[in-house]
């Protein structure tokens, strides 16, 4: 754990929904370890709405929240050093509009700010490290080929075409920076996927692989998922590298490393919850309730969209998936919803 005297390292949360209160919560769980950079670590955490957060007693993580708006020019209230900026805002709207306000405006404005503060100081310390949340939309590859870091990036949608610029900014900054693109994101309250499954699985609903549209496995598209409980392993995993003093890149690409056919997931996903005790269907169907009819995925159709995301840098620096594929991950979901231990 982090003890002892030496400095405290402060880390600035810039958005304070899903993805870092869950990484909040396992760094109080289980703190990063002493490294060369710092042995103690505060946690300040910013959203608009305020929060009542509170520290465990004799925690070595402090944790405290600012109530702002990042859209706010008056940055007085963060943290004036701190050792690394997680950027993790949620856009109010999927649209263009709503994208450019959560992903390049506030950056720009919180690059701008920490650039101008490290340029004015005297302090030979190390500068921030901003880790922005970016996605595995920036890739535009189709016909099941291998994306890793070393692809190259067309979107052809508004939302990667945005986090793709917020991309370019970061790197341009003069702060050393590391975007994390996460591929489809799922987890015990992420449930969008295993609905529709669920609904085919009970004969509640039509065919759950492409919406109703029956879909073989040559016609299957590849898809690419990341358990939430990985996600926020792999930002404490990289915090670690910064307090530890090893290097970062620039980019990861944060997917488990089996990609696999929609078609194989449904299937074999189906055929577990079909061989579920009735007790435990029975208690699926209840969690969903009528939302189960609504069936069907939301990712869509066809395989405009087939590739297959390899994390070969997370590979490279030893990093070790929770749920390396789709069946441990929703096997334990699915072990959850229906009574027994959900891991974490």
């Amino acid at each position: 754990m982090m003890t002892g005297s030496a400095h405290t390292a402060e880390l600035l949360l810039l958005g304070y929904g899903q993805l870092n209160s869950a990484l909040a919560n396992l760094l109080l769980d289980e703190p990063l370890q002493q490294g060369a950079i710092a042995s103690r670590l505060r946690i300040c955490a910013v959203s608009r709405s305020r929060r009542d957060l509170v520290t465990p007693a004799g925690s070595p993580v402090d944790l405290e929240h600012v109530a702002m708006d990042l859209r706010s020019p008056d940055f007085s209230r963060l943290p004036e050093r701190p050792l690394a900026i997680v950027y993790c805002l949620t856009p109010s709207e999927m649209s263009p509009k709503g994208y450019r306000e959560a992903y390049v405006a506030p950056l720009r404005a919180i690059l701008a700010h920490y650039e101008a503060a490290l340029a004015r100081s005297a302090d030979d310390g190390p500068a921030p490290h901003v880790f922005f949340i970016s996605s595995t939309g920036v890739y535009a590859q189709e016909d099941d080929v291998e994306v890793t870091e070393e692809s190259p990036t067309a979107p052809t949608r508004f939302s990667g075409q945005i986090m793709l610029e917020a991309e370019q900014r970061l790197q341009a900054s003069t702060l050393p920076g590391t975007a994390v693109r996460f591929s489809g994101i799922y987890g015990p309250t992420r449930l969008g996927m295993l609905r529709g499954i669920v609904a085919a699985a009970l004969g509640q609903a039509a065919d759950a692989s492409s919406g109703g549209e029956q879909e073989t496995p040559d016609r299957s598209p590849f898809t690419n998922r990341i358990h939430d409980a990985d996600c926020v392993r792999v930002l404490k995993f990289l915090l670690q590298r910064l307090i530890d003093g090893k290097p970062l890149d620039a980019l990861y690409l944060a997917s488990d490393p089996s990609p696999t056919r929609r078609a194989e997931i449904v299937d074999r996903l189906g055929d577990h919850i079909r061989e579920l005790p009735p007790q435990q269907r029975e208690q699926l169907a209840s969690h969903f309730g009528d939302s189960l009819s609504k069936g069907g995925l939301p990712e869509g159709s066809g395989r405009a969209s087939s590739k297959r995301c390899i994390p070969e840098r997370l590979r490279q620096a030893g990093f070790r998936f929770l749920y390396p594929d789709y069946m441990s991950g929703y096997s334990h979901i699915i072990e959850g919803l229906c009574g027994g231990p959900e891991r974490s």
